[in-house]
């Protein structure tokens, strides 16, 4: 169990970092998680990172994205997106 605190950060393993979670779990974790980042803005404010991080800066090639701990894909899938519209390669 996670105990919750808001003046410490956990040292916990989280319930995703299990391996050998799968199924109806998963799927309903990974639903959380998605919940959780549209409500709170969690995809948002990563768009608005790269935005920032890309401003005044020459694009001569392709930019690499790393999101470790990705879930469903959720967030890459919003990066490539954000990549399309702004006619930028990343991978």
């Amino acid at each position: 169990m996670i105990v919750y605190s808001s003046k410490y950060r956990s040292i916990q393993k989280e319930v995703l970092d299990d391996l050998n979670l799968g199924g109806t779990e998963l799927r309903g974790m990974l639903s959380d998680l998605k919940k959780v980042n549209r409500l709170l803005g969690g995809n948002r404010v990563t768009i608005r990172g790269i935005s920032y991080l890309l401003k005044n800066k020459p694009v001569n090639g392709p930019i690499t994205i790393l999101d470790v701990g990705c879930g469903d894909g959720e967030q890459l899938r919003r990066v490539a997106d954000f990549g399309k519209r702004n006619q930028l390669e990343l991978k």
